[in-house]
């Protein structure tokens, strides 16, 4: 938890020799201050999707507009999602080993059934995250490396914008459909072109 963090810097022998006074404070209290924004990260979840085959999350509430604070509560917030609904896709046969013994041929059933299986992940007013500096780089190197090998994983992804200069440019190369519904200005059907 992110309180065990901050209380590792205050006491831990390794942590107080190898790094100097600022840079603990500044990182104690960077994490104090998270647990406090973010309730959501303070206490383990009891949140489960289960066997569910289909989940939305809608972060409208959570992924809020307007300014630095905000930009970063979305970014979060939209890593957690992704996080959160899409962490099992990417589940292989080798991380059975990392499993208890008792538990292994459970999760090696269930790591098969999830591979066949098809999938998708989809951002909607993905503009929101595209364009935020707090998480612009982690989506586009996640997004980037979810495209380029979604095949081996079943997967598909969907981003919904209503600008294509939303969606980064290595992630429109390597798109196999693009589907534009209303082309809008004059000027947004010359840069779809």
């Amino acid at each position: 938890m992110l309180a065990d963090i901050a209380t590792q810097i205050a006491l831990n022998q390794g942590i107080l020799y190898g790094y100097d006074k600022d840079i603990r404070e500044k990182a104690r209290t960077a994490l104090v201050d998270a647990s406090e924004a973010y309730v959501v990260l303070k206490e383990p979840t009891r949140f489960d999707l289960g066997d569910a085959q289909i989940v939305s999350l809608d972060l409208d509430e959570v992924a809020t507009r307007g300014g630095e604070i905000q930009d970063r509560q979305s970014a979060i917030m939209y890593m957690l999602a992704r996080h959160v609904l899409g962490s099992r896709f990417f589940l292989m046969p080798a991380d059975v080993e990392l499993m208890p013994k008792a538990y292994q041929a459970y999760h090696a059933e269930r790591i098969e059934a999830i591979r066949e299986d098809p999938k998708r992940l989809c951002y909607d007013e993905a503009h929101r995250v595209t364009g935020n500096t707090s998480v612009a780089g982690q989506l586009l190197a996640d997004m980037t490396t979810m495209a380029r090998e979604s095949r081996k994983w079943n997967l598909s992804i969907g981003l919904y914008t209503q600008s294509i200069d939303d969606i980064p440019k290595t992630i429109i190369e390597l798109a196999t459909t693009i589907l534009i519904l209303g082309a809008g200005t004059e000027q947004s059907i010359e840069d779809m072109t």
